[in-house]
């Protein structure tokens, strides 16, 4: 029986997603479906609520179909109504929606950090600059004095 951190490299897998971008959904440190053995209760509720069509049934149990209310090929070829399947689709529309506005929250923080640090390492260098002249100076006032001795 495969254990929860494998079903849920199965689902990224299935989202095709890197790892990492499951992360930063998720709020998980880098390498955690590597490291770990065991997921705890916090981090379940919190991966169910960024990807709500995970079945919590087979994330924790292993039962089920990964995804709840799957509609699977053999319903739609046996005549599912297109209320259904479109009321499904609106459903996947709007979790895919969510996901895309955590993403650009993550972008833009991500952005807001970059800024940051441009705006610190710009600092920085304009602080070195200056030191590298009061020490060129300092060198160029002592040769001049060593000529002068």
């Amino acid at each position: 029986m495969s254990s929860i951190i494998e079903r849920l490299r199965q689902f990224v897998e299935y989202k095709q997603i890197s790892k990492s971008k499951f992360y930063k959904l998720v709020q998980l440190s880098n390498g955690y479906l590597d490291k770990n053995r065991n997921v705890g209760s916090d981090k379940i509720k919190r991966i169910l609520e960024t990807f709500p069509e995970i079945n919590p049934d087979w994330l924790i149990l292993g039962t089920g179909p990964m995804i709840k209310d799957e509609i699977k090929e053999s319903d739609i070829a046996y005549g599912v109504p297109e209320n259904v399947k479109l009321k499904y689709e609106i459903e996947h529309l709007k979790k895919m929606t969510e996901l895309l506005k955590k993403e650009v929250e993550l972008a833009k923080k991500d952005t807001e950090l970059n800024k940051e640090l441009l705006a610190s390492t710009m600092e920085r260098l304009l602080n070195l600059r200056k030191e590298y002249e009061n020490v060129k100076k300092r060198l160029s006032e002592c040769e001049k004095t060593k000529q002068n001795v």
